[in-house]
């Protein structure tokens, strides 16, 4: 058995596997750049005393508020909550119709 042939596959394997990594992050990447939306992500944290019903009202009466404003008026959010109960971390996203309403 030769292990150089083995090393030398190896990095083969090694380079191949990173172009389609950089590849797939660029597709990634590259289409949400090309979509008429915007998505801005806001990564959170619930605090003690608070649930999640407290978190959704706030955000609905937020985005209430903001679609008063020129641009906003089709702003969606969604939040991400996490599925283990103990875990208090949330992403709180917020959708904008174009990257000239997110600019206003």
């Amino acid at each position: 058995m030769n292990t150089q042939h083995d090393h030398n596959g190896g990095q083969e394997y090694a380079k191949v596997t990173s172009q389609v990594l950089v590849a797939a992050h660029l597709l990634i990447v590259a289409v949400p750049v090309q979509a008429t939306t915007l998505m801005q992500v806001f990564p959170c944290t619930i605090n003690e005393g608070y649930a999640e019903k407290d978190l959704t009202d706030y955000v609905a009466e937020y985005l209430q508020t903001a679609r008063t404003i020129k641009g906003r008026e089709y702003m969606e959010i969604c939040m991400n909550f996490a599925v283990a109960p103990q875990n208090k971390s949330i992403n709180i996203v917020a959708i904008y119709p174009s990257f000239a309403a997110w600019g206003q």
